[in-house]
């Protein structure tokens, strides 16, 4: 048997959850907040909105109201092994009184949520209250995804933005020719097959991911001349294998060291991965940031903390 539905009852404010019990051919429920010691109700006040998830484990991610404080919650359910954890992120934790303030110098207020199925899991979604640019905004902001492979692929920061240079296209091609040797002194050019750059470009790289000496390695082109919108000039960080010379290569990516569009969060101190690296945070200035090193998948957000409390424990046969 299991249960399937999370829901909640905003007169009680409780969390409740609630299934069909197939074994007895019936309904069935309990409350959430007592198996996980009270810790939703004590610690934030009741529920004012909530969403849920049922992939494997339930997961619902929250936002609770009580004696005017608002804050994003989450709870993790294994129900076969009858165990919760609760969560919170008190960077949103604001009073009534205090919320205009709270969203100038905090990094907003979580209004609303609910999950969407997408595939093979269930999307959160939030309604936001920001402060950008002087006035108050409101966003429509999903959680980003836990299930990926990659470590670059990995989005742990609020109101953050992606890029990802990765080459998708299976018929967009790089080209590395040369006029007298292939050591990273050589005079190289990359030729593309699509028009993909411009002059601006200087400084920024093609990295070529391949592998030798059953190793995973990359050759990191640094764009140096701006030939046209096909080729550039460019000077490697390593001597070109021959597995890369004179020869169309699908797998590539453009890396980058300036990211700009990050208006929504102007003056405020970001969190970076890039390449699969944290980076040492940086202040937002003019809407973008720059990077020491450019990067083929970077993730820029606002840095925040995350509270675990575990429960007591309980060992058998003692008080």
């Amino acid at each position: 048997s299991r249960y399937k539905v999370l829901k909640k009852s905003f007169i009680a404010g409780r969390l409740l959850e609630v299934g069909e019990e197939v074994e007895y051919s019936g309904i069935a429920g309990s409350n959430l907040e007592l198996i996980g010691g009270g810790d939703a109700k004590s610690n934030t006040g009741s529920l004012v909105d909530g969403a849920g998830d049922d992939t494997g484990e339930v997961v619902t991610n929250t936002a609770i109201s009580g004696s005017g404080d608002t804050v994003e919650s989450s709870l993790e359910y294994l129900r076969e092994q009858y165990t919760q954890l609760f969560g919170k992120a008190p960077h949103h934790n604001m009073g009534a009184d205090k919320m205009r303030t709270a969203i100038d110098e905090r990094h907003g207020q979580f209004e609303s949520t609910c999950s969407v199925s997408e595939g093979n899991e269930d999307a959160v979604y939030f309604i936001v209250c920001r402060k950008v640019g002087g006035g108050e905004v409101r966003y429509i902001e999903r959680l980003s995804s836990r299930l990926f492979t990659k470590t670059e692929d990995a989005f742990f920061v609020d109101s953050g933005l992606s890029y990802d240079g990765r080459n998708k296209d299976e018929s967009s091609t790089v080209h590395l020719t040369t006029i007298d040797n292939w050591t990273y002194e050589g005079d190289i050019t990359l030729t593309a097959s699509n028009a993909i750059f411009k002059d601006s470009d200087i400084g920024n790289a093609i990295h070529l991911p391949y592998f030798e000496d059953e190793e995973n390695k990359t050759l990191r082109c640094e764009i140096t001349e701006f030939i046209n919108t096909h080729a550039v000039r460019v000077t490697p960080n390593r001597d070109v294998p021959e597995l890369l010379q004179d020869k169309p290569l699908g797998e590539w990516g453009f890396a980058r060291f300036r990211f700009e569009g990050l208006q929504h969060i102007e003056g405020k101190t970001t969190s970076i991965l890039a390449d699969a690296n944290v980076l040492p945070q940086q202040k937002v200035s003019g809407g973008a940031v720059s990077l020491e090193e450019p990067a083929v998948v970077v993730h820029i957000g606002l840095p925040y903390v995350s509270d675990m409390e575990t429960l007591d424990i309980h060992i058998n046969g003692q008080e």
